[in-house]
């Protein structure tokens, strides 16, 4: 039997309808309401008393063309939010990015460009800012007027701002005035030039002559096969087009290429979708939170990002192999959009946190010399008789362009606070860990803890008791592991190298990927194994208990993103609390751009 892809509703144009920034979660139980649209007003609760946001520039009077916006904070601050008419429009950074209290507005994708005032209607208008500091988003300072009054109107109608594209999207950008239009434009993607567009009289704006200029964005070309820095995902579109010695911008846009199939989407966290910078990381193992009813805790692997907005635009790529973790709501058969915590600002657009489950310090290279250490989450689990999380991890130590891994450990994630305490459990410092000890993929019984490794010899058990009279944490002691042994007389061997498989000779994964859940939306509330046997293929088990038998229930024979896709997926996980009895959602990555993102499969019609 295979399994089959869902059909999603889709637009059959070239572009997807935008899903707005809606709703940004903040660390507890905090919500904010929030937009990032261009044009779409943006709510917010009043911020908590403290640091304040006042507009410094431009000077009151007549504006025209793109011009400086400045804002000082009366104490430090990490960030502005710039607000025009009440809709958020961007933000503002110090001249060198780091915390202080003088800032600049930085357009979407640039360093330091001002704000382009041409794609605002003439007339009176209120610029307002907030201040995003360790107290936390300040509230809305007093507005200060602008006059807008620009000889020519430049508005960018497609791609809109916050917008969902995929295939070929129209570019169009319009001029208006009564002086001389310009006859041609140059369309940009991440202010690098894009394609020239010929303009042509278009219907007048508001009685004014106008040109339309058209062009048109093969996303798919521009995007296809990249690394995850140019691939899917954010992209800022800008416009700009000269008439004798004036030049006429256009505000830049977020725009967010998804050409995945349309069972799948790309996951993206607000710092993505507020047009700060992209994010590339693995698919992630996900777990409901105890005591937050509707909330998930999402861990992910191999995390980086790269600010694009602001001076950071400027510096090197953050992270390489770390850790970095998410909460996102709960919905049926859709991840949406991620938040980063740790978040103890409670900033709406939070960038991701590099390996904030480390517990490592003594990793090394062969030779004695200190590494670059790093984490990478193996899974989730609820802490037996808490409301904190267990969060299996590998330390690497990275060197000569890979990563070694040379501990296993498992970090006491504080739901609460978003904070870790990691321990160590098996280690090798100075050499690569046995495989044997690579863990992952936890589930709990009410009697053990039990953990997998898949390779391509088969998927393999183990298994530590959560009650050991005189330990207080057994999960910790590393005498207290066992690992699945037909050769033993319990079926249970403290010796790793007696362990043997749960399924088949050669059933296992090609790659690490195995995940194991339990499924209690679905009758007899089976576990669900999926294993990865060949770079383009999955195979789904299932189990009335931890401790099997596992019977096949169905294969996927194609697990690329899309058709058109040369790379391979890997990573892939099984996450029950966005599954339903109809619809199966697993994460995975794109080998080719290291994006993770959902895919929709249908429930075997076994399982339901």
């Amino acid at each position: 039997m295979s399994i089959l892809p869902t059909s999603k509703d889709a637009p059959t144009g070239v572009t997807r309808v935008s899903r707005a920034l809606r709703a940004v979660a903040v660390l507890g139980a905090v919500v904010m309401a929030a937009s990032a649209t261009t044009g779409a007003s943006a709510q917010h609760p009043a911020g908590p008393a403290g640091t304040e946001c006042t507009i410094t520039a431009p000077s009151p009077g007549k504006l025209s063309g793109t011009v400086a916006v400045g804002a000082r904070t009366s104490g430090e601050a990490t960030r502005v939010q710039f607000y025009l008419d009440g809709d958020l429009i961007g933000h503002g950074f110090t001249a060198d990015g780091l915390p202080g209290t003088e800032f600049s507005f930085a357009a979407y994708g640039t360093a330091a460009q001002g704000w382009s005032t041409n794609s605002t209607a003439n007339g009176m208008h209120r610029l307002g800012c907030r201040a995003v500091a360790a107290d936390g988003v300040g509230e809305m300072s007093d507005t200060r007027p602008a006059k807008i009054g620009n000889d020519t109107r430049a508005a960018l109608i497609s791609p809109r701002d916050d917008e969902d594209v995929r295939g070929d999207v129209p570019l169009v950008v319009e001029y208006s005035g009564y002086g001389a239009l310009p006859s041609q434009a140059v369309f940009t993607m991440d202010e690098q030039e894009l394609v020239t567009a010929t303009c042509a009289p278009a219907a007048a704006h508001e009685g004014r002559p106008t040109v339309r200029c058209t062009a048109t964005w093969d996303t798919v070309t521009t995007t296809a096969d990249k690394s995850w820095d140019a691939a899917q995902g954010l992209r800022v579109i800008g416009a700009s087009a000269s008439v004798g010695t004036r030049t006429i911008d256009v505000a830049p846009v977020r725009t967010f290429v998804n050409n995945y199939d349309l069972d799948m989407d790309l996951l993206l966290s607000s710092y993505e979708r507020s047009g700060l910078g992209r994010v590339g990381r693995d698919g992630g193992f996900s777990r409901e939170l105890p005591g937050q009813p509707g909330r998930s805790f999402i861990t992910f692997g191999d995390g980086v990002f790269k600010p694009i907005t602001g001076p950071a635009k400027l510096q090197p790529t953050v992270g390489r192999f770390g850790n970095t973790n998410a909460i996102a709501d709960v919905q049926p058969v859709n991840i949406p959009l991620l938040h980063e915590v740790p978040n103890p600002m409670q900033d709406p657009f939070q960038a991701p946190a590099i390996s904030p489950l480390i517990g490592s310090t003594e990793l090394t290279t062969p030779d004695g010399t200190p590494c670059q250490a790093s984490t990478w989450p193996t899974g989730i689990v609820v802490k037996p008789g808490s409301d904190d999380l267990l969060i299996p991890y590998w330390s690497l130590c990275v060197y000569d362009g890979w990563f070694h891994i040379q501990a296993f450990g498992i970090a006491e994630w504080d739901a609460t606070t978003n904070t870790a305490v990691s321990h160590d459990v098996f280690t090798n410092f100075g050499a690569d860990l046995s495989d044997k000890y690579h863990l992952q993929s936890p589930t709990f019984d009410g009697e053990y803890l039990y953990f997998w490794r898949g390779d391509s010899t088969g998927a393999y058990q183990t298994r530590v008791p959560i009650v050991v009279d005189g330990v207080a944490e057994p999960w910790l002691d590393p005498t207290q592991y066992a690992w699945r042994s037909s050769t033993a007389e319990s079926g249970w061997s403290t010796d790793p190298e007696q362990r043997t498989s749960v399924l088949p000779a050669g059933k296992g994964s090609f790659t690490t990927s195995i995940s194991v859940e339990r499924f209690e939306q679905l009758p007899g509330k089976p576990y669900l194994m999926f294993v990865q046997p060949t770079a383009n293929t999955m195979s789904l088990y299932r189990s009335s208990s931890n401790n099997g038998p596992w019977e096949p229930v169905a294969e996927l024979q194609d697990v690329r993103a899309c058709e058109t896709c040369t790379q391979d997926s890997y990573t892939i996980y099984l996450h029950p609390e966005y599954s339903t009895t109809d619809t199966l959602v697993i994460t995975m990555s794109d080998v080719g751009t290291g994006r993770p993102f959902q895919r929709r499969l249908e429930m075997p019609a076994s399982l339901r």
